[in-house]
């Protein structure tokens, strides 16, 4: 009887995996804009525990400018993980504490859905788009 799976040595299988190309890091880019009302911050890519030290630095930053407003837009953010979400929840609490209305928007269906599942839907204010987050 033959075997149905031939089995490969551990030693090949890990071999492979090693020289096989790696997909470069997806990474995030925060670009920083001024409008009349509020400081927007444009977050593309992941918003993963790699990250969340520059989304921290820039919501200092942004919280410390004259705007009444900090929004963050994550239409281009396609996936969030737990400490994503705990940087997000840390923006709030430090936009809060600076006096500043905070909105997220552009919430992606995987962004939204983990945000649901962390029941921080209920805790983050949310909008659908920059336009409606600042009443306009």
């Amino acid at each position: 009887m033959t075997p149905l799976l031939r089995l490969q040595p551990v030693k090949v299988l890990v071999e492979r995996l090693l020289r096989a190309p790696r997909a470069a890091a997806p990474g995030l880019a925060i670009r920083v804009a001024e409008v009349a009302r509020a400081t927007i911050l444009h977050l593309a890519g992941q918003l993963t525990l790699e990250y969340v030290n520059e989304l921290r630095d820039c919501v200092a930053e942004a919280a410390s400018r004259p705007a009444p407003a900090l929004v963050i837009d994550l239409s281009a953010c396609p996936f969030i993980d737990s400490a994503g979400m705990a940087g997000l929840v840390t923006a709030f609490d430090r936009a809060r504490k600076a006096g500043k209305h905070f909105v997220l928007v552009g919430l992606c269906p995987q962004v939204a859905c983990a945000l649901e599942l962390a029941r921080l839907l209920k805790v983050l204010p949310i909008a659908a788009t920059i336009e409606v987050a600042l009443g306009g």
